[in-house]
């Protein structure tokens, strides 16, 4: 299947999956088959490495059903664990004696843990392009309006480009930066400053930073209270803050901070790719538009956000969250998206007779140009263009 290219797979005779699962197998080797394909795609997306043809394969996959079959769905934190590591990681910041030297290490050492929960709370990212993909010099602020934006480097795009074929090619764009808040910008802005020492390395976390800092703390602390996180007991490659160094610093902060400071001790922990899986769910939740989210998410196809969103019991913990803390909005505070922006600025009605109109290379919607003597804007979608239109269809 070519490492399960979508389009080897599916073929004009037939999809190549389907033979997996032909009367000529039992249920057992059904059932088999299917948990051997995808136990394989969970860990290429724990590891960020999955693309977009095989998350295709994992949600044809899920609507394999067999007889005395059990379905795996991941399983996410339940709320209260969310919002007590939310509670903790931030008590364990903001209240604390700015006094005491040992102290301010200690935050110093887990700074890239508060980054990447606040982060990726509302920009689901992949954990890949928060530890090897964010360059250094990745936030900036508007001079003329005063506004803070982070840059993104997205990590699938290339792959993403080379599965599928010029005339299939993915249409939904992808964001190079994206607004944030004042809060987000002077906490990634104070983590540059602390660790400047090391400010030579193209990315946003500093390994070296990491030891020195636990250098300095165990120096200070004299044996006392360690921090198990321990950068030189770890295989990678040399002073590169990976994906293996940040889900160290989390168990570190779960054993260290959680449980043994906050005598906390959670049923299951929070891993690094939970949390974007309840970023999309919250945006889902929050009523934000598809194509938003996608873009968000660093998709390029809708049909991929189906393996993400599909946690049905979060939503109902959000649901009872929301009564408890008296935070119902009106969801119409969600929908000013730049897709519905677009089409309630677009006429009902279109401009001219659309047998005088070009249908769009995508087949959804007409330019409504003069060739003779209209141009089009210099867009990347026809759907931004003024001289686009879309019939007001469910369709389209």
């Amino acid at each position: 299947t070519k490492n399960f290219d979508w389009e080897t797979i599916d073929t004009d005779k037939g999809n190549l999956i389907d033979t997996l699962f032909d009367n000529k197998n039992s249920s057992d080797r059904k059932i088999k088959n299917k948990g051997h394909i995808l136990s394989y795609l969970d860990f290429l997306e724990e590891y960020d490495l999955i693309t977009e043809d095989q998350l295709k394969v994992y949600g044809y996959l899920y609507t394999k059903k067999f007889k005395y079959e059990k379905s795996k769905p991941r399983i996410l934190p339940s709320n209260k664990e969310i919002f007590n590591f939310d509670f903790i990681i931030k008590d364990f910041f903001y209240n604390y004696s700015k006094e005491k030297e040992e102290e301010c290490i200690e935050r110093k050492i887990y700074k890239p843990l508060l980054i990447w929960w606040k982060l990726g709370n509302v920009i689901p990212l992949r954990v890949s392009e928060l530890c090897r993909k964010m360059p250094r010099e990745c936030i900036y602020k508007d001079k003329e309006d005063g506004r803070y934006f982070l840059k993104l480097n997205r990590v699938k795009v290339k792959v993403e480009n080379r599965m599928v074929s010029r005339s299939s090619r993915p249409s939904i764009p992808l964001l190079t930066e994206i607004e944030i808040t004042e809060d987000i910008y002077n906490l990634i802005d104070e983590y540059i400053k602390e660790t400047e020492f090391d400010n030579d390395r193209e990315n946003l976390f500093s390994y070296n930073a990491a030891v020195q800092f636990r250098r300095e703390y165990i120096k200070l602390n004299r044996g006392k209270e360690s921090i198990t996180f321990s950068p030189h007991d770890i295989k990678f490659k040399k002073e590169s803050f990976s994906r293996t160094v940040m889900s160290s610093l989390l168990e570190s902060f779960y054993t260290n901070i959680v449980e043994d400071r906050y005598n906390v001790h959670p049923d299951k922990r929070i891993n690094l790719g939970d949390l974007r899986h309840l970023a999309f769910s919250s945006l889902v939740y929050q009523g934000v538009n598809p194509i938003d989210i996608a873009m968000l998410g660093g998709h390029t196809r809708l049909e991929t956000q189906d393996h993400y969103v599909g946690h049905a019991r979060y939503y109902i913990d959000s649901e009872i969250i929301d009564f408890v803390t008296g935070r119902k909005l009106p969801r119409e505070n969600y929908r000013d998206s730049l897709a519905i922006k677009i089409l309630k600025e677009t006429s009902w009605n279109p401009p001219k007779s659309l047998s005088d109109c070009n249908p769009t290379e995508d087949g959804v919607g007409y330019c409504v140009a003069d060739t003779e003597k209209d141009e089009c804007d210099d867009v990347l979608l026809c759907p931004y263009c003024s001289k686009w239109w879309c019939e007001p269809t469910n369709e389209s």
